[in-house]
């Protein structure tokens, strides 16, 4: 018998996915990473004693990007019961015959997906700034 996806991450992941704006925020995250990525190794090329560390800051400055995108990524997670609840679909989730538990790993299960497609677009430019 093959695994059943949980509903309350199939009911999160749909709308979430079909949304234009999701390919546009990874397209804009990657873009301004890469931009960033790009002109340290302009400044390494090209004025390679003015800045001798440019290496080791844009790996700390692209550090902090992935942790500070990880911590935006986990917020409509913890705001996701609430955010049920304004929409009036909490009550059809209690209802429904899922246990409580299988609820919250559902919206788990969903801030972790999207921590991860977030991350795995600033991952590139993240190990370019560390071969540098």
């Amino acid at each position: 018998m093959a695994a059943e996806w949980n509903p309350i991450l199939l009911k999160d992941l749909r709308p979430f996915l079909r949304q234009e704006r999701l390919s546009w925020r990874m397209f804009w995250v990657s873009t301004f990473t890469m931009v960033g990525l790009a002109w340290c190794l302009a400044l390494r090329a090209f004025a390679p004693g003015v800045f001798p560390g440019v290496g080791q800051l844009a790996f700390v400055i692209l550090g902090f990007v992935q942790w500070f995108l990880s911590i935006m990524a986990v917020v409509p997670s913890a705001t996701s019961i609430a955010v049920e609840r304004e929409k009036h679909t909490y009550d059809g989730l209690v209802s429904s015959p899922l246990r409580p538990e299988s609820l919250v790993q559902g919206k788990l299960a969903f801030a972790v997906y999207v921590a991860t497609l977030t991350q795995l677009a600033v991952t590139p430019a993240l190990v370019g700034a560390y071969l540098l």
